[in-house]
């Protein structure tokens, strides 16, 4: 299954050696512009570990800065300038800083990486983050999103659309019934079923 965009498909660039820990990572006063900025966010030092390997095989993407609350990660927002977040997101207490991080710099685009129903993560989503990627899909949607979002362009990974839809869809549902059925007059709609009587 493919991402639901597509473009993403033509970003993939050549690996790099994996950063192995914090203390490598490279200054962003050294970096070519062309370089993403990648701010993480996570409470548990495994997670934060993961996603170093992950991102360490991108030339194109840089691990500038790691947070685990709320003002560690705006500390960390003014300090390593990252132009992408990604944030670990569980539950409430990532709703809130979501919020808090958007509130303190609105333009930096924001990657949620969660389970694929939680519903703050979602709220989040629904609120402006510009990505989603759930936990149950391979490492190399991760770097795909990031690569997206930095752009200034949404990525979603489709399967969880379809759980999202009675959220947010049932607006744009009936709107595609009303132009269905001006387009094509012969489909019947529940109101326009004839009577058996």
């Amino acid at each position: 299954m493919r991402p639901h965009n597509e473009k993403v498909a033509s970003h993939f660039l050549p690996a790099t050696p994996k950063l192995t820990s914090q203390s490598s990572m490279p200054s962003s006063m050294h970096m070519p512009p062309s370089v993403i900025r990648l701010l993480v966010v996570a409470d548990y030092p495994v997670v934060r570990h993961g996603l170093r390997q992950i991102f360490g095989g991108a030339a194109d993407i840089h691990i500038v800065g790691e947070a685990r609350g709320t003002m560690d990660s705006i500390k960390q927002t003014d300090v390593c300038r990252p132009n992408a977040v990604l944030i670990d997101f569980a539950g409430q207490s990532s709703y809130h800083l979501f919020c808090r991080l958007q509130k303190h710099d609105g333009r930096l685009p924001i990657l949620i990486f969660s389970a694929a129903h939680d519903r703050y993560a979602k709220k989040a989503f629904q609120r402006g983050a510009m990505g989603y990627v759930t936990k149950d899909h391979v490492p190399d949607h991760l770097v795909l999103a990031i690569r997206q979002i930095s752009q200034g362009e949404k990525y979603v990974w489709p399967q969880i659309i379809p759980r999202s839809r009675s959220e947010f869809g049932a607006i744009a549902a009936a709107r595609i019934a009303s132009i269905v059925k001006v387009w094509n007059p012969l489909v019947l709609f529940p109101s326009d079923k004839p009577s058996l009587h």
